[in-house]
């Protein structure tokens, strides 16, 4: 049967991936290097800018299993994580933490 890449956005958006240990990188250079990077914006993305079929597809050849994309309703790709308990539970203690606080919460 194979694996299915779900996706709630468009399978033909062009988007960029990075591997999380890039963002790691990058923040800790920032924070050993401090004040020289004070007010600084910095954009992190890959060079490659893919549709969900061509990650479905480079996902598919790296694993040897097959792999295809989906687009599904948000509802559908959020919901079903959302109903899990643990889920639940940390939406829920970051609810009662933003309540009567002045945050971006």
């Amino acid at each position: 049967m194979g694996e299915v890449f779900r996706l709630w956005w468009s399978l033909e958006r062009r988007q960029s991936l990075l591997v999380l240990d890039d963002y790691a990188e990058a923040a800790a250079k920032v924070i050993c290097e401090g004040g020289k990077h004070h007010g600084a914006t910095y954009e992190l993305s890959s060079a490659d800018c893919l549709t969900a079929y061509e990650i479905a597809d480079r996902s598919s050849k790296i694993t040897g299993r097959p792999i295809k994309a989906e687009e599904v309703s948000p509802d559908d790709s959020t919901g079903k994580y959302r109903k899990h308990p643990s889920v639940e539970a940390k939406l829920a203690a970051g609810r009662a933490a933003c309540s009567g606080s002045l945050s971006v919460c």
